[in-house]
This record gives C-alpha cells, sequence and structure tokens, in this order.
C-alpha cells in the first residue's frame, strides 16, 4: 500500500489519466475550430380593416380660426387623441380645447399620448409649438380651438 492508502496500481491509473488530457491541451492544432450561429428573424405587419370599408376620405384641412391662440398647459387635465389630425385638452376648469395637427401624426394615436416644450411660459399655441409623440416624431399644432359640443345620443 501505498501513502495514503491508496495502491500503486491506483495512483499509476491516476497519473495516467491526467497526462493524455495535458498532453493533448498541449499539442498544437492542425486546424482551427470555428463556431458559427446564424439567427435570421423575419417581422411582416399586416394592417387590418373591418370589412366593407369605404376608401379612405382626404384628409380636411384644419380650421383657419384659432391659428394664433394658446392655451395654458399648467391648467390641462386631460387629453383625448383623435385620430392622427386632433388632440383634444381638457382644462381643469372644464374647458375643452381642439388642436389640429398640420400633417397627419398616426403614431400619437398609436400609442395614446405625447409629450409637449413650453417654448413661452406655461403657454401651448398654435402656430409656433409641436407635440411630441412617444416615438420621437414632432406634428405642429396648425390651431386650438374650443371643442365642439357634445350631442346627446337619442336611445
Amino acid at each position: 500500500m501505498a501513502a495514503g492508502g491508496f495502491t500503486a496500481g491506483a495512483v499509476a491509473a491516476c497519473s495516467l489519466a491526467w497526462a493524455v488530457p495535458l498532453a493533448a491541451a498541449q499539442a498544437p492544432a492542425s486546424e482551427p475550430t470555428v463556431s458559427v450561429q446564424i439567427y435570421s428573424e423575419t417581422i411582416i405587419r399586416v394592417p387590418a380593416a373591418p370589412a366593407n370599408v369605404s376608401p379612405a376620405r382626404p384628409r380636411p384641412a384644419p380650421p383657419k380660426a384659432g391659428r394664433k391662440r394658446c392655451i395654458n398647459v399648467e391648467h390641462v387635465a386631460g387629453a383625448i387623441v383623435y385620430g392622427d389630425q386632433a388632440v383634444e385638452m381638457t382644462l381643469s376648469n372644464g374647458q375643452r380645447w381642439r388642436m389640429y395637427l398640420a400633417q397627419g401624426c398616426p403614431t400619437l394615436s398609436f400609442y395614446q399620448g405625447f409629450y409637449y416644450r413650453r417654448a413661452q411660459a406655461g403657454k401651448l399655441c398654435a402656430g409656433r409649438d409641436t407635440v411630441i409623440a412617444r416615438s420621437g416624431g414632432e406634428c405642429s399644432i396648425v390651431s386650438i380651438m374650443p371643442a365642439p359640443k357634445a350631442t346627446p345620443k337619442r336611445r
């Protein structure tokens, strides 16, 4: 018996088991090993529309009135996005103002939210300021008008 309770044969077998991997690791490789992983992904967007939809009408021009109007943004209590052409702001006193945008701004209705920068102390003005979609696109405000009165629905 060898020291530590092992037989001479067990120690020799253990030494031989370690010698083979060490020799293989020290020997120069004849060809380098290359590993390549290829990832491919295809994304296709399919626009959906309800059945029997008539073709889109041309976008109406924003109203000419209200092109120099401003609203106090410190009193804004909420907003509703109307498609890609208008945003209705509700003020804390109950007044409602509709901001009409210069061009279509589809990302506003997609993300249901926007940002704005105040260029003048607490005012958001038509003809000067823009609303910024959450995706980063900017849409110019052309006019700000009092929102149309809601008509009660008949039953």
